[in-house]
């Protein structure tokens, strides 16, 4: 499951957020071309149906989750998204 589904939304985010948990949702993102770009090289992924669901999934997380820290990963590397992560999860809440 995955967050851009419904069922995984309320079972588990939905259920975290009821009970009063903290959480910091991350979205790790990107430009659209870069998106495309990942699922055509990706060699574990069905890439038709990922590319026909793009746009759904992207409206889906900005609809249900308007207030996720997004990141955008264009052009940089793990250890720097890793950091930037870090740095949000060591932040108070707003």
């Amino acid at each position: 499951m995955a967050l851009t589904m419904t069922e995984c939304k309320a079972n588990l985010y939905d259920s975290l957020e009821k009970e009063g948990q903290s959480i910091k949702h991350f979205i790790l993102t990107a430009d659209e071309k870069t998106i495309k770009s990942r699922i055509a090289n990706d060699t574990d992924r069905m890439k038709d149906l990922s590319l026909d669901w793009l746009k759904d999934n992207l409206s889906f997380l900005d609809k249900n989750f308007p207030t996720a820290i997004r990141i955008k990963t264009d052009y940089r590397n793990k250890d720097d998204i890793v950091e930037e992560m870090l740095k949000e999860i060591a932040t108070k809440e707003n």
